[in-house]
């Protein structure tokens, strides 16, 4: 942009508007395809919109290209993995780095993932550092299974300690924003493990997986923000 600033200067200061019109105008239009294509293929299939759906590349067109590229692209994206988030979109990627890390694909490990993503949403925590996970659970698996699945899902790791399992015979997860002190508790019911055990015995593993990611009603918050 200074090196397109001095060719207009030194056009205009020798008259050459025509050229100087022709050079804005290719330099107008060659911004606007830029944003465009980084609608086409960073916005729309992170927020998983029709490609037709591009309103803000008005906005986009008329900021310089530099500043676009080291603090609007980088906010843009963010903004969109926090929309992700909010909606409660579990990423397919996401998904198969549970079943990776856990090593099958089981409905205790879906049941972790579903209640971690809500317990974000709610309390509108920063995954990784900004929650802490506390999950009270018989352990062994099956049930178990359900804090790799809290893991992923949350961030909360055992080597940064902000995740421990407290054995119990009922499955009850305590959440914390680090943030802002705010907390979620959820409960799972009885009838629901119950439940889960005749989906795994009938279904199979895979189709009782899906099965928990599909259903409501799994689990009841017993403290804190709802949805």
């Amino acid at each position: 942009y200074r090196t397109f600033g001095k060719r207009i200067q030194k056009s205009v200061k020798g008259g050459k508007i025509v050229s100087v019109l022709s050079a804005t105008i290719i330099a107008i239009v060659s911004r606007i395809f830029v944003d465009l294509t980084l609608l086409a293929t960073v916005v729309a299939p992170l927020l998983q919109l029709p490609v037709g759906a591009f309103g803000l590349a008005s906005v986009l067109a008329g900021l310089p290209g530099i500043a676009l590229q080291l603090t609007v692209v980088p906010a843009v994206v963010l903004t969109i993995e926090k929309i992700r988030e909010e909606r409660g979109l579990m990423d397919e990627r996401e998904l198969e780095a549970a079943i990776n890390f856990h090593g099958h694909f089981g409905p205790f490990l879906a049941l972790g993932l579903r209640i971690g993503e809500f317990a974000l949403t709610n309390l509108k925590a920063r995954k990784y550092f900004g929650i802490k996970v506390t999950v009270r659970c018989p352990p062994q698996p099956p049930p178990s299974c359900m804090v790799d699945g809290l893991q992923i899902s949350t961030g909360a790791t055992y080597g940064k300690r902000n995740i421990e399992l407290i054995p119990s015979d009922e499955i009850v997860v305590h959440f914390v924003n680090t943030d802002t002190g705010d907390k979620l508790t959820v409960r799972v019911p009885q009838e629901v493990k119950e439940q889960m055990s005749v989906w795994l015995k009938e279904l199979g593993e895979q189709e009782a997986s899906k099965r928990v990611l599909e259903t409501d009603s799994l689990f009841e918050v017993m403290e804190g923000a709802h949805s």
